[in-house]
């Protein structure tokens, strides 16, 4: 029997590589594509999820602030609560539509802690007692929802250092002589470092390292950054939201303005007299009726006694 030259067993191989080669690059090709495509979609949900809970924390707590203002007959407490307002809207949607979805949920939760612990300890415990109990649950509620969502991007043990984190840093600064109007600064600006120089908060960009570096750093550089067009069109379709809660907060800044006071006490003495006049020109002709009855009645008298005598 016949056997093959080692030349042509060589030849042999040499060709069911070569029609191997082309099919396994097309399969790892087929399979890069569809985790590509997996991970994306994954993406677009967090940041779908991400941009829905802004909606929705932001229509909440403008309803819990407009119940706190309508309590209230105080122009400073109007204001400041339109301020909360304002700030936590602007907040919440700049954070909604930051360029990496997984890290925009993370800063989300952050803020979401840190906006409750703010009413907890300053609004309910220093300045308006039980008038505020309905924003804190609102914020509670809020921040529930917010670390259940958490667990679909991290870890229990992620978890529990983020949340050890913010009990941390919140115990620093509230020790602190500063410690409330710094956290209300801080919440002002999420993304910026505040004014102040308090104990630095608990942003992803510190107390949750091992949190970016063990997923969202790796994740960014494989393309988790959402459409640059994308975000712009939410934030703009909101912008308008934004300009009316600031043009009200105008507008309670200027009821409390000392000029705005001195003028509205000027109107409101204007409108006192102006009112006294029209009811005394209303009496006025009961008034001269009486004093007419009165001087006629003296007269007589006047005219009885001198007859009398």
């Amino acid at each position: 029997m016949h056997k093959p030259a080692p030349l042509s067993r060589l030849l042999i191989l040499l060709c069911i590589v070569a029609t191997l080669l082309p099919g396994c690059a097309v399969t790892n090709r087929l399979f890069r594509d569809r985790a590509a495509e997996e991970r994306a979609a994954a993406l677009l949900q967090t940041q779908l999820a991400v941009m829905r809970f802004a909606d929705e924390y932001t229509a909440r707590v403008n309803a819990q602030v407009g119940v706190f203002q309508q309590a209230t007959n105080d122009p400073g407490e109007r204001l400041e609560s339109q301020a909360w307002l304002v700030s936590q809207a602007t907040a919440a949607f700049t954070i909604a539509s930051g360029p990496n979805p997984e890290l925009n949920a993370i800063d989300m939760l952050v803020f979401t802690t840190l906006s409750r612990m703010v009413i907890e300890d300053r609004w309910v415990g220093e300045l308006y007692g039980a008038r505020a109990n309905g924003l804190l649950a609102e914020h509670r509620a809020l921040e529930t929802r917010i670390w259940d969502y958490a667990r679909v991007l991290l870890t229990e043990a992620q978890t529990s250092e983020l949340r050890s984190s913010i009990e941390a840093w919140h115990r620093r600064i509230r020790s602190a002589a500063p410690c409330r109007s710094s956290t209300s600064r801080t919440l002002r600006s999420p993304r910026a470092r505040p004014a102040a120089t308090p104990p630095r908060p608990p942003a992803s960009s510190r107390s949750s390292a091992s949190i970016r570096s063990a997923t969202s750093i790796q994740r960014a550089r494989a393309g988790a950054v959402a459409p640059t067009g994308q975000r712009a069109v939410y934030y703009g379709q909101r912008a308008p939201m934004l300009v009316s809660m600031e043009a009200q907060r105008l507008a309670f800044e200027l009821a409390v303005a000392p000029e705005s006071v001195r003028l509205i006490d000027s109107v409101a003495r204007i409108g006192n007299a102006a009112q006294t006049t029209s009811v005394l020109a209303a009496d006025l002709p009961n008034l001269l009726a009486a004093e007419r009855a009165a001087t006629i009645d003296q007269l007589t008298g006047i005219l009885d006694e001198r007859q009398g005598s």
